[in-house]
């Protein structure tokens, strides 16, 4: 059996912009980059991959991804799409093998790209967190340790930048040579990427956005259209059927566009330790099969808003 250690680069959408669904999944990431170390069964290195892969979805390259990886727009230019760079890639890793991450993220986003654009999942592989295997085999504790501080830790000499996929699977190989592999394999179960169906009261979701850092309360709610739902099709403002939320931070609205039918906007506020806000927005259209869920869940929300009230309400009376 053959080790895949693998590692992945990807773009992330800029605050705001809208998630769309295909096939059922939301792309919250899109992968740019994959590098990976084929190891032996003794933990020699056998071979190398590395292959650039340009988006189709996020084409502009997040401000902080270009910052963090050093790649930009001109670099993917040319570059293969996803599902050439995929094929390339399961036909290297041949038969027998597992793949080796730095972290659980890997796996998860390998997966939610090939079924966003409709690839086969059914080749990937178990997937173990060399993390984990590091922390149980050094420091015995449950944390997130930076691949460069297991470097560090081992004494590797980094001679290259991290946050390159090849540059990052070539260290996290490197490590694995100094852990008993066998062992910690055998002390974890595999990753595997499972294909969950989506709720079917979710299955009509149209979009969801993120708003990220955003001075003062106000601002987020009006960012995040609370007060004002509009209609995806045409933008018009919504005729609202129901309104419902719990405290300051949860709103669920349903609403109608006289053309285009009735909608539902869910809505989460959170407040950062900086004193700014961030909210993720939800949009759904209502049909014979969730209407009574949204309707259902606004009753809800506003039980436990009118309870949470007069708590606070009889609060004050007692000061």
């Amino acid at each position: 059996m053959n080790y895949i250690v693998l590692d992945m680069e990807w773009n992330q959408p800029s605050p705001g912009d809208v998630l769309k669904y295909e096939n059922q999944y939301c792309l919250n990431n899109e992968i740019i980059q994959i590098g990976a170390v084929k190891l032996s069964n003794h933990l020699i290195i056998e071979d190398t991959f590395s292959i650039n892969i340009k988006p189709t979805i996020y084409k502009k390259i997040n401000r902080n991804v270009k910052k963090l990886t050093g790649i930009d727009e001109n670099i993917l230019s040319d570059a293969p799409p996803l599902n050439e760079a995929i094929s390339l890639f399961s036909k290297w890793c041949g038969n027998d093998y597992v793949f080796l991450t730095w972290g659980y993220d890997d796996i998860t986003v390998l997966g939610e790209n090939l079924k966003y654009f409709g690839l086969d999942t059914s080749w990937l592989p178990g997937c173990y967190n060399v993390q984990m295997i590091f922390c149980a085999q050094t420091e015995n504790e449950n944390r997130q340790y930076s691949l460069a501080y297991a470097a560090e830790y081992f004494k590797l000499e980094l001679n290259e930048p991290l946050h390159n996929a090849l540059t990052d699977a070539y260290y996290t190989a490197l490590v694995c040579s100094k852990l008993d592999l066998d062992k910690g394999i055998s002390g974890y179960r595999a990753i595997v990427f499972k294909d969950k169906s989506i709720p079917e009261h979710m299955k009509n979701i149209i979009f969801k956005r993120s708003f990220k850092a955003v001075k003062g309360y106000k601002r987020i709610v009006d960012l995040a259209t609370v007060s004002n739902p509009e209609c995806y099709e045409c933008k018009k403002k919504l005729g609202v059927i129901k309104a419902a939320q719990n405290g300051p931070f949860v709103y669920l609205t349903i609403g109608k566009c006289k053309e285009h039918g009735e909608f539902a906007q869910y809505v989460r506020v959170n407040k950062t330790d900086e004193d700014t806000f961030c909210a993720n927005q939800q949009y759904f259209s209502i049909d014979e099969y969730n209407r009574e869920y949204f309707m259902t869940k606004a009753e809800k929300l506003n039980e436990r808003h009118l309870k949470r009230k007069k708590k606070k309400d009889s609060i004050m009376l007692i000061k």
